[in-house]
């Protein structure tokens, strides 16, 4: 670890010396001269209690200068009757902690800090509808609660009422007495002071007073810290708590503070697939409804991480390491490995950047937080690292730990990869199988860029089950990728793998592999919901997207290109189901036959392995969406499934040189559009009796080679006009 204070050479220390002997602002030690301070400033809000700070145990002032680096311990003491509500640092609220401490590690700034007290007081909240005629729902600081919950002193408790059809509210009882509301759906305790039972009743309308009644729902919203939300409707703004119309538009509008982008909006407490821009509608207001937007930093000197390890690279390595006394920073050349003394309670957040021509970095996230949670939270913020012999980063040993969080800091580009050289060998129970490896679940987050490239040709594993690197991106657990531009231009083996689910909520994939772009290998789905994929495989029987015990599912906003040019390579293989909800899916193969590597029941009867759009092992479901299938090699399939086709919705587009669609099961089309056309076989091909008329709410157009149909094209086909169709 560099020293981060260096001695000034003896003839200049003099000569400042005797220069100080002159000047009466000189007063410091040479030595010391150049070092920073900062003001910490601190308050406790009202009179609940009162607040302390200290600095390496000694009492400070408020407004009193502390040495950059140092940790500032702040302690709250409640009045009797009063305990901690929250605190803040310079404004803004400190999420999760309502304890008596909060401690500024490793000061970096000037600091204000306060304390809130509350009433330490809760009270049961009671409501129910009076009668048959509608229903109630309460909230609490935005989010709902049941009938006999406890709310806290002073806060504010929202009722809302939704009668069926034929009835509108009658009254609103709180404590038994009648309360007048400007809205007869909408009731408000604005301030929690004393246990509360609440009631509403409705009664029968008819006529005009039925039609005359307009239904209007409750709209909350808010935002998270780095910015704030604003909605309006038919152009005029509104507040949150506030009713709307049935049947109305809203537009949320979101303003990020200096610094910060929009992370994501959630509605009514689900994750707006694909939407990370500063604007969301709502349309067709039908229901009480929820809106918040919160928000993610682009510099680093905002994400709030006064305990994390900055690990610079370069021409040797730099760790800053305020957690010194309970995990171990080891440094050898350019590779870096942390170890926990002791468990870390909420883990640990590590910064990189820098570049490292043969450096690595390692975390061993069992070690570091002993339960499931967030072990590591790492911060890539422009780092460029090549391990010659192994992965460049990898967190070995993690099964307990649930999920490594992977921030692409915004604005930054990050590359990792390994070397064609065999990886060094691993420590007992120790594995290493690419550039980037965890035994956790991982979680890739924010508006940067990685790259990651796998160069090593090792096979998948050496005698005697040492492993080796052979993908870029490995997880032996889940991965879930919400956000950032993933880059894998080059990967011996697959691109994406993974031991257990993959998730794709948004963000960008851009993929080139040998083997499968995207695979997991155990009895878990793959959903990709939102985010752009484009993924090219080019090795025999690869496939862009490969799931091999469960189903493949694909809704929302997913925009999918997929290009596989091996022989027996499919676009999109599931050996359970393959459900299409939504998105765009285009897949274009142009590999013909492979007969190696038979496998009953996985290929065709002849021990052989034809391309396919689309190979399902049971049931190909489509509700929704649009998918695309040229199939250029011989006997490549659009369709091919050992289960049942059913389509209720969406469109089809395929073109074939064989089958368009292949089934062993039942085929059903109940509305949407199929096009399918066979360059040399059947549009679709099916067992006696198990095609099922089509719906009238369905279009179908099947041409093939020579089907019989009014329809058929017998002759053969122009290249350039089929393709093109």
């Amino acid at each position: 670890m560099k020293n981060s204070r260096k001695l000034l050479p003896k003839p200049f220390i003099f000569m400042l010396t005797l220069i100080c002997g002159f000047m009466f602002f000189c007063d410091k030690d040479p030595l010391t001269l150049g070092e920073r301070t900062y003001a910490v400033t601190f308050s406790a809000a009202g009179a609940g209690g009162t607040i302390a700070a200290f600095v390496d145990g000694a009492p400070i002032q408020s407004g009193a200068a502390v040495e950059h680096g140092k940790n500032v311990v702040f302690s709250a003491s409640p009045n009797s009757g009063y305990l901690v509500k929250h605190w803040t640092r310079n404004g803004e609220i400190v999420v999760g902690n309502s304890t008596n401490t909060f401690t500024v590690n490793n000061l970096l700034a000037a600091a204000v800090v306060t304390v809130v007290f509350e009433i330490d007081q809760n009270y049961a909240v009671t409501f129910s509808a009076a009668d048959a005629g509608g229903t109630i729902a309460a909230f609490v600081d935005g989010a709902p609660i049941t009938s006999g919950a406890t709310a806290a002193h002073g806060r504010s408790v929202i009722f809302t009422a939704a009668p069926v059809s034929g009835y509108v509210v009658n009254e609103w009882t709180l404590n038994g007495g009648v309360v007048e509301v400007e809205n007869p759906t909408v009731f408000i305790i604005s301030e929690l002071t004393a246990a509360a039972v609440v009631n509403v009743s409705f009664r029968e309308c008819a006529g005009e007073e039925c039609s005359a009644v307009i239904n209007t729902y409750m709209l909350m919203f808010t935002a998270g810290a780095g910015g704030t939300i604003a909605a309006s409707v038919d152009g005029a703004p509104i507040q949150s708590n506030t009713t709307v119309d049935q049947g109305k538009t809203v537009a949320f509008t979101a303003s990020p503070d200096n610094d910060y982008i929009v992370r994501e909006w959630m509605l009514n407490d689900v994750i707006v697939s694909g939407n990370n821009t500063n604007t969301l509608t709502v349309e067709n207001i039908s229901a009480m409804t929820r809106v918040t937007v919160s928000f993610r930093s682009t510099n680093i000197d905002n994400l709030g991480m006064e305990n994390a390890i900055v690990i610079t690279y370069g021409n040797s390595v730099d760790v800053h390491n305020p957690l010194a006394a309970s995990v171990n920073a080891i440094v050898n050349g350019g590779h870096v490995e942390l170890r926990a003394v002791a468990p870390v309670a909420g883990g640990i957040d590590v910064v990189m950047s820098g570049t490292a021509s043969n450096g690595s970095f390692k975390a061993y996230a069992s070690d570091i937080a002993a339960s499931a949670g967030m072990a590591v939270r790492l911060h890539l913020n422009g780092v460029n690292i090549t391990n010659l012999r192994g992965p460049a980063i990898s967190f070995p040993r993690g099964r307990n730990i649930d999920t490594v969080y992977v921030n692409l800091v915004a604005g930054k580009e990050n590359r990792l990869s390994d070397g064609t050289e065999d990886y060094d060998p691993t420590p007992e129970e120790e594995q290493a199988k690419g550039p980037f490896f965890s035994e956790s679940g991982v979680v890739f987050d924010g508006g940067g860029s990685l790259e990651v490239r796998s160069k090593s040709t090792r096979p998948a594993a050496a005698a005697g089950g040492d492993y080796r690197g052979r993908h870029a991106i490995v997880v032996d657990h889940h991965i879930t990728i919400r956000n950032g531009n993933i880059t894998i231009p080059e990967s011996t083996n697959d691109g994406i793998h993974a031991n257990r689910e993959i998730n794709i909520m948004g963000g960008t994939l851009n993929i080139k592999s040998v083997g499968d772009a995207i695979q997991n290998e155990r009895n878990y789905p793959i959903t990709i919901s939102g985010g752009r994929l484009i993924l090219e495989t080019s090795g025999i029987k690869s496939h862009g997207i490969a799931c091999d015990s469960n189903n493949v599912i694909i809704s929302g906003g997913a925009d999918i290109n997929i290009k596989v040019r091996g022989n027996g390579a499919k676009g999109i293989r599931s050996r359970g189901n393959v459900d299409f909800r939504g998105g765009v899916t285009v897949i274009d193969t142009y590999g013909g036959i492979d007969s190696t590597g038979f496998k009953p029941g996985e290929d065709d009867d002849d021990g052989t392995s034809s391309a396919s759009g689309v190979r399902v092992h049971r049931n190909f479901i489509m509700s929704g969406g649009e998918l695309t299938a040229k199939n250029r090699g011989e006997n490549s399939k659009g369709i091919n499934s050992n289960g049942n086709v059913t389509i209720t919705n969406g469109t089809i587009y395929i073109m074939s040189i064989g089958h368009g669609v292949k089934l062993d099961g039942e085929f059903r089309i109940l509305a949407g559009k199929l096009t399918s056309l066979s360059y040399d076989k059947k549009a679709i091909d099916h067992n006696p009796g198990m095609l099922h008329p089509w719906n009238e709410n369905a279009t179908v157009d099947r041409r093939d080679r020579c089907d019989g149909s009014a329809h058929a094209l017998c002759a053969p086909f122009n290249d350039q006009s089929f393709w093109s169709f």
